[in-house]
């Protein structure tokens, strides 16, 4: 019987980790919601996020956009890895990085640079030297490959971020 009441309380106590991690990553987000259609996008605490601020000159002056990973959030206010803190009511505007698209992007960027090259060697081949004898051949191939290589690379280029425009109204951001 000990056994069993062992395994009951691992099990319970596991249980109650679980849960216990589950409620704090449920907590631990800011969320940017949609006031017209409802919707709401998460913004997990960890993730690198590009605002611009609100100008506090009667100019209108533009500010530059920066940068910061998210690292908590009190009351109105965002704070950022390195410490800087951000009210939620000064920011103009918001893009979340997606992480999938920079690697895609990194895995991307040498087929680009070798379809690239490959193109323009065609390209050079066909108006330099012609395309008649051995370049009949060869051209259309080289031509074909890197046009084919280039095209598929670029794909993951064509991407964005996710951006909201907080000046028009539609998005509102709640902190916890």
């Amino acid at each position: 019987m000990s056994f069993i009441t062992h395994i009951n309380t691992s099990f319970r106590t596991i249980c109650f980790f679980l849960l216990l991690v589950g409620f704090f990553k449920a907590n631990s987000q800011i969320i940017l919601k949609d006031t017209l259609s409802g919707n709401s996008r998460e913004i997990s605490y960890g993730t690198k996020i590009f605002y611009t601020l609100y100008s506090d000159s009667v100019l209108g002056i533009e500010m530059t956009p920066d940068y910061g990973i998210l690292s908590t959030s009190y009351d109105s206010i965002l704070v950022f890895n390195d410490g800087t803190e951000v009210n939620k009511n000064d920011i103009s505007f918001l893009e979340i990085d997606r992480k999938g698209i920079r690697k895609w992007k990194n895995f991307a960027k040498p087929f680009l640079i070798t379809g690239i090259g490959i193109l323009s060697k065609g390209v050079l081949m066909a108006f330099a030297e012609g395309t008649e004898g051995k370049n009949e051949e060869i051209v259309p191939v080289y031509i074909s490959i890197g046009f084919a290589t280039t095209g598929l690379s670029s794909i993951p280029f064509l991407f964005k971020n996710k951006s909201y425009d907080l000046t028009s109204g539609n998005y509102h951001i709640l902190t916890p």
